[in-house]
């Protein structure tokens, strides 16, 4: 059985930067995550001097643009190799990166194997990232690439959390699928494992916002941009459902 699922159309064509594998844009929307990179990396390297400071910003910002890039290639290679599945579009997007695809996972393997396949891509980057900084190179450089392996760690360890519209969610999906044999059971098991999680979270939250305010509006905040993120990746798909079947995919 093949999983279904919306095609999520991004407003605007953006600024195609590339054609190959699939088109690579940029949205207004990813001048925010670009600018907070950008702005975190200026930020460890405040007291020196200003084009030391500045080459750090255009290090996070540029870094941090094909870091994402990197990570959705990883998908885009993987759903490559398959049957059923065509990546169409990669996108720089408000809070991070997105690809659309059409068609259908024949199987949970199948969607297991792309969506595992960009954390790989980042940990792969971080690696090779951390191996360039220990070559005798200036120490400002050496400092910035070890800035952005530890940057593809976390998106690697962030992406795997089994929150949707995260890889972790989708890699969940498709172990569930490959052993119960269904897509929408694999489905139906998770919403109920995750309402039954969502009592726990919400204590450990409110405990979290008592005892340390600053790091509870943290997760907070976080929690909140997942879900925007969520219900903007989706609700082009829903309208795009409504309008017509054949925009489904996988």
């Amino acid at each position: 059985m093949s999983a279904v699922l919306p095609v999520p159309r991004v407003r605007g064509q953006g600024i195609v930067l590339a054609h190959y594998p699939v088109p690579i844009a940029v949205s207004k929307g990813s001048l925010v995550p670009l600018s907070l990179l950008a702005a975190v990396f200026a930020l460890f390297t405040s007291g020196a001097p200003t084009l030391l400071v500045l080459g750090a910003a255009a290090l996070g910002g540029l870094g941090g643009a094909a870091s994402l890039i990197v990570h959705e290639l990883g998908h885009v290679g993987a759903a490559r190799r398959l049957m059923g599945v065509k990546p169409v579009r990669l996108s720089l997007l408000w809070f991070g990166a997105g690809t659309r695809f059409e068609g259908a996972y024949r199987s949970g393997r199948d969607q297991a194997t792309v969506a595992i396949a960009g954390p790989a891509a980042s940990l792969a980057l971080a690696v090779l990232l951390v191996a360039s900084a220990l070559l005798p190179i200036p120490r400002p450089l050496a400092l910035g690439l070890f800035g952005l392996a530890v940057l593809n760690g976390a998106i690697a360890f962030v992406s795997l959390l089994p929150v949707q519209p995260l890889d972790g969610h989708n890699l969940l999906v498709g172990l569930l699928w490959r052993i119960a044999g269904s897509e929408p059971q694999a489905q139906t098991s998770l919403r109920r494992a995750g309402k039954a999680l969502l009592g726990l979270e919400a204590v450990g939250c409110a405990a979290l916002m008592i005892e340390k305010p600053l790091s509870g509006s943290c997760v907070l905040a976080v929690v909140a941009a997942l879900y925007l993120q969520k219900q903007l990746w989706a609700w082009p798909a829903r309208s795009a459902s409504a309008s017509s079947a054949t925009h489904r995919r996988s």
